[in-house]
Order: structure tokens, then C-alpha cells, then sequence
């Protein structure tokens, strides 16, 4: 992390469990796998400890409330394609 930036994170889904009986796990995690070259420059795809899917991502630390939540706003509404996309996989 760069010193006097922001980390934005969010919980963008999590892989299927092996007990869910109609859930493609597979077909999950080929799309999780896939992800990741198509993420804008600085982004991470991580899995956490507990199969959650994070989405994570710097920007600079605005001086002002309003600079970080404009950060924040930024951050959520470009998410949106990749959480469509990891939607559509069943994550």
C-alpha cells in the first residue's frame, strides 16, 4: 500500500460451497479466475479466509470528507460491471 493512500474494499460475493447441490462451483471459479486481467490497473480480486470474494482498490487520501466519499462513489459505481459479472457466475 502507498503510504497516504486509501484502501477501498468490498465484499463482491464468495465461492459456492461444495454442500450447495445446485451451485456450479467450478464454473464460479473459473470466472473468479478469469477476472482479474480485466480489472482496472491497481485492483485485487482476493479470496478470503472464509470464501469470500473482496474487490480492492487505492486511491488517494482527499483531504476533505467530501474528497473521500467522492472516492468511495467512484470506487462503488465502477464496481459495478465486475459484480454483475461475478453475479452472473453464481458467486
Amino acid at each position: 500500500m502507498v503510504e497516504g493512500a486509501l484502501r477501498l474494499r468490498a465484499m463482491a460475493g464468495r465461492i459456492p460451497s461444495t454442500a450447495e447441490r445446485n451451485a456450479d462451483r467450478a464454473g464460479t471459479l473459473r470466472a473468479v479466475a478469469a477476472l482479474p486481467p480485466d480489472l482496472p490497473d491497481g485492483w485485487q480480486l482476493r479470496l478470503t479466509a472464509d470464501h469470500r470474494l473482496a474487490l480492492e482498490a487505492e486511491a488517494p487520501a482527499g483531504g476533505t470528507a467530501v474528497a473521500l466519499l467522492g472516492e468511495m462513489v467512484r470506487f462503488a459505481m465502477a464496481m459495478d460491471p465486475y459484480l454483475d459479472r461475478l453475479e452472473a457466475a453464481g458467486a
